[in-house]
């Protein structure tokens, strides 16, 4: 008897048990989550955690600027939400993870990047790519060298308020060769991608070459037609043998570019890449090296 009473309490206390569990755990349901627009970010040891939740992406990097020494530029025109968590990583590793798909270009200035700030971050205002024509393009649509294609608007450039901000900010003049090659090949704006290129040729011309041939077979059109031009203004004696490679590129047109662009050089070398050219596949630069050949002998007898 004394047995089936203290049972029957042993289960009446368990059910209480149990009923105060289930109600503690419906008040407190669902877990509690971060509010909305709330962040926090750490910065220790080299490391950077952050977890945001819908909150101003202006906010979370001013932040981290304030935390690591990161400097942003354009933040005043940045507006959209930030929600991104992650636990120490390094500054660069997290600050890629901060700006996600957002457009931007990242000046890294010396030692090692995962300890050492010394980072500054140009924000760029648009998501798209503008259309409007880079002005080293200008002259030779003007000249009737390039005609106006996909892409290609015919007319004023309009204003382009990051390009603006880079020129004010002097990151064109001030930058060294390596960041303005990194805006070469990342920037998602066009105009600022040429822009660099154009900067970069007139700093480093020799620095330049193998930036300008890359860019003049690539598959970036408007660092192409803006190549080609600077690639014909750029004095530099390795110009030769870049041009001299640019004439095995697949594509005749850009081979006919080379070869005319060749021609224009005061380099004894140029006539052996003519000769060479007299035996291409294509009919029209068999015969453009047959006629400069001949332009070039006449000129060579003269002088004599």
């Amino acid at each position: 008897m004394m047995a089936d009473v203290c049972e029957s309490q042993a289960r009446r206390a368990v059910a209480a048990l149990s009923a105060l569990l289930v109600s503690g755990v419906l008040a407190t349901w669902p877990p509690p989550t971060q509010a909305q627009g709330a962040f926090d970010v750490t910065w220790a040891a080299g490391l950077i955690s952050v977890s945001a939740h819908d909150a101003p992406l202006a906010e979370v990097l001013r932040r981290v600027g304030e935390l690591t020494g990161v400097e942003f530029e354009g933040l005043d025109e940045v507006n959209e939400p930030c929600s991104v968590t992650f636990t120490n990583k390094w500054l660069v590793d997290g600050l890629r993870r901060v700006l996600g798909d957002r457009s931007y270009i990242m000046a890294r200035n010396g030692g090692d990047v995962g300890v050492t700030p010394g980072i500054r971050v140009w924000l760029n205002t648009g998501s798209t790519r503008t259309r409007a024509r880079p002005r080293v393009r200008e002259s030779a649509l003007a000249a009737g060298t390039l005609e106006p294609g996909d892409g290609w608007e015919v007319g004023e450039e309009q204003p382009d308020p990051e390009l603006e901000r880079l020129e004010q900010s002097r990151f064109f003049e001030e930058m060294s060769d390596g960041i303005l090659l990194e805006a070469v090949t990342s920037s998602p704006n066009e105009r600022v991608r040429v822009r660099a290129l154009e900067a970069l040729n007139a700093r480093s011309p020799g620095f330049a070459v193998n930036v300008l041939e890359r860019a003049m077979v690539g598959t970036d059109a408007a660092l192409a037609g803006t190549a080609a031009v600077l690639m014909a203004e750029n004095d530099d004696p390795g110009t030769v043998e870049s041009l001299g490679r640019i004439l095995r590129h697949p594509e005749p047109a850009v081979r006919l570019s080379a070869l005319e662009m060749l021609a224009q050089r005061e380099d004894p070398s140029v006539l052996d890449y003519i000769a060479e050219a007299m035996n291409d596949d294509d009919e029209v630069i068999r015969h453009t090296a047959r006629r400069l050949q001949n332009e070039l002998s006449q000129v060579t007898n003269a002088e004599r």
